[in-house]
């Protein structure tokens, strides 16, 4: 199962640029994450940041949607800043260290998603 969510994130994750405001760039990438909270902490991590529009993650697929403004912010800037946070993506994986500072309900490594 987690290979074909990786293999459908793979797909997914491939930087798009839509018809927005000149501009604005929006991706989507793959986290990470298991639970409401993790949800919360993926989507502030990320709208708290510089040069983010918008950021809204799913937590049946893993997908994070980011509108951000271009040159202010890179999808491995926000990858790097998640990995921080304690979540995995396609752009920089968390330290054991990171990980650990999880909550317990939050350690997706070894849990099952609810």
């Amino acid at each position: 199962m987690k290979l074909v969510v990786a293999l459908i994130g793979t797909i997914l994750i491939s930087t798009l640029t839509f018809g927005q405001k000149k501009g604005t760039v929006e991706t989507k990438m793959h986290v990470e994450g298991i639970c409401g909270m993790c949800e919360t902490r993926i989507e502030e991590t990320v709208n708290f940041s510089k040069g983010i529009k918008s950021a809204e993650w799913d937590k049946e697929t893993g997908t994070l949607t980011v509108v951000y403004k271009e040159g202010k912010t890179t999808p491995q800037k926000i990858g790097e800043l998640l990995a921080k946070a304690g979540h995995d993506n396609e752009y920089a994986k968390a330290t054991d260290k990171e990980y650990e500072k999880l909550s317990n309900c939050c350690r997706y490594k070894t849990q099952e998603k609810h």
